[in-house]
Formats: structure tokens, C-alpha cells, sequence
């Protein structure tokens, strides 16, 4: 399988995200971790705030802890993980690999329906910031209006409890 390139840090230990301990992680939770990347990289509307909801629509797993049963150890350990096909300058939806994705890509007002440019300073920005003048002072980029947040049992998590309580790989 293709490696790709992915950072965890212990915040509480490494505030500085100095140490990447990833590669440190058992599998099943990596497993996991893609899983919620896979999802939160092409959701739109409640599948940002509940990812669980597209990877069990049975509603067998609505939360992190639930997630971390070894009865779904071979269910994450199958899916495909997200990656990008190429390093580009733009964002080209086919150049997103995502089990999750929809067929039909978001719509973009860009110079085609499947390209967006990833530029940081927009007219849409300088109107923006025009209307409200507190903003003046602070740079804002338009991607931040598709920004989603992750999941609070996610980041509420206890890192350390993923290295003291080994999951068994089937």
C-alpha cells in the first residue's frame, strides 16, 4: 500500500509540535485517524460535524470511544485512506482520492466546475473586510468560510490512553 505523509502530536507533551509520533501509532488507530480524514476532507453539511454518521449509517459508532472496539479493527483496516494524486498549485477534485467522495464535485466558481484555485487574497475578501471594518487589521483567507471543526471527542481524547491500552489486531 502507498505511504503517505501524516503528523500526530501529543499537545499536552509536544506543544510545539516538534515530535511527529504517527509512525509511533498502532495501526489501528492510524486506521481510524484516515478513516476521519477520509470523511472530513469531502463532507458538506452534517457530515462535518458527525463523521460517524457516514462511516456506521447503522449507528453502531457515534463517537471516538465507541470507534476504538476491536469488533471494527478490519472495517478501518479496509478503507482506502485520502491522498492527493499529485502536488498541485490548485485543487483539482479528481486529484482527491476519497472513499467518501460524492460523485458529482462541489460546484466552484473558478475557470471549471472540477478546479479551485488556492488563492489567499480574493475581491470577495477585499469586500468582505470593506464591510466590516474590525477585520481590517486581520488577514483572512477565503478557504476559512469551508473550514470545519473536528470532532470534540476527537480532540478531547486522551493521546496517552491510545499507547497504554493496545488495541489486538485481528
Amino acid at each position: 500500500m502507498k505511504r503517505y505523509e501524516r503528523e500526530l502530536y501529543d499537545l499536552t507533551k509536544d506543544p510545539g509540535e516538534l515530535r511527529n509520533i504517527y509512525d509511533k501509532t498502532r495501526a489501528a488507530i492510524q486506521n481510524r485517524l484516515e478513516a476521519l480524514l477520509a470523511v472530513l476532507v469531502v463532507c458538506k453539511g452534517q457530515s462535518c460535524t458527525n463523521p460517524w454518521k457516514v462511516l456506521h449509517p447503522d449507528g453502531s459508532v457515534s463517537s471516538w470511544s465507541q470507534s476504538l472496539d476491536k469488533q471494527y479493527d478490519k472495517y478501518y483496516a479496509g478503507l482506502t485512506p485520502f491522498y492527493y494524486r499529485n502536488c498541485l498549485p490548485y485543487q483539482d477534485y479528481s486529484n482527491e482520492v476519497s472513499s467518501f467522495r460524492s460523485q458529482t464535485p462541489p460546484s466552484s466558481s473558478a475557470t471549471s466546475p472540477r478546479h479551485r484555485r488556492m488563492y489567499t487574497w480574493t475581491a470577495g475578501i477585499e469586500d468582505l473586510v470593506r464591510s466590516n471594518p474590525s477585520r481590517q487589521q486581520s488577514f483572512v483567507a477565503s478557504i476559512e468560510r469551508h473550514s470545519v471543526p473536528v470532532p470534540p471527542d476527537v480532540l478531547q481524547a486522551d493521546v496517552n490512553k491510545w499507547f497504554d491500552n493496545p488495541l489486538p489486531l485481528a
